[in-house]
């Protein structure tokens, strides 16, 4: 770990962790150089978790190309995505994942992988046809 001061920051200093993993190097930034490595460490995943739902929201419930031109349809559009995704979530918390999602089509999956949002989503939908 160091401190490092560029014209990318604005000249404003930064803590830079740099960690080797088997397969190469993994740069980490903070702009809050007080912190520790460990709590650099606890941010990056914290934030990786909330990039994950956003990618979810995107990618699964199509967030962001909703065709409303209003503030309050778009901010009803988002929490109609964001309660839809957490529904989803508690639906399937307790459900194995081999009930969830069928893998026998791709057998160069592996079958102990988590299930996606997406998988998630189309077990509801299955059961909602049911």
């Amino acid at each position: 770990m160091f401190v490092a001061v560029s014209e990318m920051t604005v000249y404003k200093p930064v803590r830079i962790m740099i960690i080797k993993e088997a397969n190469g190097w993994i740069p980490l930034l903070s702009t809050v150089i007080s912190l520790t490595a460990r709590e650099i460490i606890e941010r990056y995943g914290v934030r990786f978790g909330i990039e994950e739902v956003f990618k979810d929201l995107k990618e699964v419930w199509c967030w962001g190309k909703q065709e409303v031109r209003k503030l309050n349809s778009s901010k009803a559009v988002t929490m109609m995505n964001m309660t839809m995704y957490c529904l989803t979530e508690l639906v399937c918390w307790n459900v194995p994942t081999k009930e969830i999602v069928d893998r026998s089509a791709s057998p160069w999956d592996d079958g102990e992988r988590r299930a996606s949002h997406r998988d998630k989503r189309k077990y509801l939908q299955r059961l909602a046809l049911e």
